[in-house]
């Protein structure tokens, strides 16, 4: 019974993470595509909340049988509720990785969406959409390679715990899909290309800015 707190403890300290990186992505996508920084952090404030209420939910869902599994008495477990226990431990952090960084990706590009086609920001023009997209593909990146190891750390005991009562009743269980060398290295890809996008972003903005003041400077000599 002491993994009871488990289920609590990892939603907290994800969400208690996502609040403080969700904190930082509006100062990024309000200096990538030159929104109004007022109308940018409204936007990124609301996408803050879904996002959050989203991935609480979503870890609730997904580490239900875990919770079933540290709330019952050894006495009194079933061997479908050990199996069950072990298999949301074995998925969970790679499918919280994909999930965690859709949802981050996501909101980049509805604050362009909200800003270009809802509110009709004259300050952001539709060439910024592939500033936004280059931000959101880095959170896409750089979220997954923090979101998968941080579900590891945090379950891990509990994982041992489940797989080894597995084990000793003779439950057999779904093999793993990915080995752990294959996963540090896609992890160490992600690190290297994630900043990347971004950076591409910013490089467009830059053009697209020049482009403009050259355009008004052309028309002013014309007028």
């Amino acid at each position: 019974m002491e993994h009871r707190g488990v289920v609590r403890r990892s939603i907290t300290v994800i969400l208690g993470l996502g609040l403080v990186f969700g904190a930082m992505v509006p100062v990024a996508f309000s200096a990538s595509f030159g929104g109004a920084p007022g109308l940018v952090f409204v936007i990124q404030a609301v996408m803050l909340v879904a996002r959050l209420l989203a991935t609480g939910v979503h870890l609730a869902a997904r580490l239900a049988p875990v919770d079933r599994w540290a709330h019952t008495s050894p006495a009194h477990r079933t061997d479908a509720m050990v199996r069950d226990a072990a298999v949301a431990l074995q998925h969970l952090p790679r499918r919280h990785a994909l999930f965690d960084s859709i949802v981050y990706a996501s909101s980049g590009l509805v604050t362009a969406i909200v800003l270009v086609s809802v509110l009709h920001d004259p300050s952001v023009s539709s060439r910024y959409f592939l500033p936004a997209l280059g931000g959101s593909l880095s959170l896409l990146l750089g979220s997954a390679v923090i979101a998968l190891p941080l579900a590891v750390a945090l379950t891990a005991d509990a994982r041992a715990a489940v797989i080894g009562e597995a084990v000793a009743r003779g439950i057999d269980l779904p093999r793993e899909r990915s080995s752990v060398g294959r996963r540090i290295a896609v992890l160490a890809l992600g690190v290297a290309l994630a900043p990347l996008p971004g950076m591409a972003g910013m490089g467009l903005r830059a053009v697209n800015d020049d482009a403009r003041d050259v355009a008004l400077l052309e028309a002013r000599l014309r007028a």
